[in-house]
């Protein structure tokens, strides 16, 4: 799972960043705390990478068709 890290604590990203990384982390080893040198608001469109790529969380799932039973 990829995360976006603050490039000079290590820790989760805030909006106040300046400096931010994409970091790789096999799962249980990422860092659950936000920065504490750049306080701010967690960064909203770079949350965790395990939503699904098909259906982002901020669209509409695309219609299906259904066959119709007699």
């Amino acid at each position: 799972m990829s995360r976006e890290i603050c490039a000079e604590t290590g820790l989760l990203a805030t909006q106040a960043c300046p400096n931010l990384t994409t970091e790789t982390f096999t799962e249980g080893s990422e860092p659950t705390e936000y920065c504490t040198v750049h306080p701010g608001p967690p960064l909203q469109s770079r949350g965790p990478s395990n939503r699904s790529v098909a259906n982002p969380p901020d669209e509409a799932p695309a219609p299906t068709e259904h066959a119709s039973v007699p």
